[in-house]
């Protein structure tokens, strides 16, 4: 049996993987990376409150950084969920 994917979880990842896919994003990508980097030196941190603020900073740009990855594994599992029912 073919299922269909609800139509406006589909429409979310073609938006999604759109916007990955432009050279905009992969400038974004490449310009946090690069300040990624540089938060990850937690030499610069004065106390543990600048480096407890530097984690979260961290976790975000991580979060962005990777979003490319998160949405191609969720999808593919979406679909192999439904070819599997």
């Amino acid at each position: 049996m073919n299922y269909a994917m609800d139509k406006n979880l589909q429409k979310y990842y073609e938006q999604q993987f759109d916007m990955i896919s432009s050279n905009a994003w992969k400038e974004l990508v490449a310009d946090l990376s690069d300040l990624l980097e540089n938060y990850l030196n937690i030499r610069n941190c004065e106390d543990g409150n600048m480096l407890h603020f530097r984690k979260g900073q961290v976790d975000i740009l991580e979060f962005i950084i990777n979003r490319k990855e998160f949405l191609e594994r969720g999808y593919e599992e979406l679909t192999n969920a439904k070819e599997n029912i």
